[in-house]
């Protein structure tokens, strides 16, 4: 289960209260390189990330061709939320 939801602009007590509220600590944690998601491991978590600005979107750490780091998932889900909103105009 991936839990979501609407964000708008993210200041740090909207990141941390209601976004990691069902993950347990020392979970994994994927994100980017914006830096509010720096202060994951001060609040227990273990924190990877991808440099989109260096192009990197997925990166294989171990070299067995899978990449373990990445943040596809969730941007894959939102590409196929907003598709198929796009044509019934969103939700009323």
């Amino acid at each position: 289960m991936i839990p979501a939801g609407v964000g708008g602009s993210a200041p740090t007590s909207r990141i941390r209260a209601p976004r990691l509220r069902r993950c347990p600590r020392r979970a994994l944690v994927h994100t980017d390189e914006y830096n509010v998601y720096a202060r994951l491991p001060a609040w227990g978590y273990r924190h990877k990330t991808v440099c989109h600005e260096r192009g990197e979107y997925a990166r294989d750490e171990d070299g067995d061709g899978f990449c373990e780091v990445h943040v596809n998932t969730m941007e894959g889900c939102w590409s196929l939320l907003r598709s198929w909103l796009r044509p019934h105009q969103g939700i009323s």
